[in-house]
């Protein structure tokens, strides 16, 4: 955002998304502020094969460690195989005050897609 108008594209076009460390996702991110409307991220350790992750079952099978997708800027939903990682998330959002957080689980993950749109 800028000026309250939508600004430059958080990927430009000529950007290679295949392979992004998460140091250069995390500089690119922090430069300025963006409106997502939205997101689907996936991360993947280095030196493996990076793959379209499309279901719950998909993602479990793969070396896939991490899922972010943002629906409509307002719904989140994240994967993540390492349960430190997710505990932290959990804090962290609960102390800028966001409200309507749950767990999902096996039990309660609901759709199991992993595609933001």
């Amino acid at each position: 955002m800028q000026n309250n108008t939508l600004g430059n594209p958080l990927f430009p076009e000529d950007w290679q998304m295949d392979e992004v460390s998460g140091e250069k996702l995390y500089k690119l991110i922090s430069e300025q502020e963006y409106y997502l409307i939205f997101c689907d991220l996936k991360g993947f350790p280095k030196n493996s094969k990076a793959k379209e992750i499309e279901t719950y079952e998909e993602f479990m099978e793969s070396d896939c460690q991490f899922v972010l997708n943002l629906v409509d800027s307002s719904y989140t939903w994240i994967y993540c195989k390492n349960q430190t990682t997710i505990k932290n998330l959990h804090a962290k959002v609960l102390a800028l005050g966001y409200e309507n957080l749950e767990y999902l689980t096996e039990e309660n993950k609901g759709n199991d897609t992993l595609i933001a749109w």
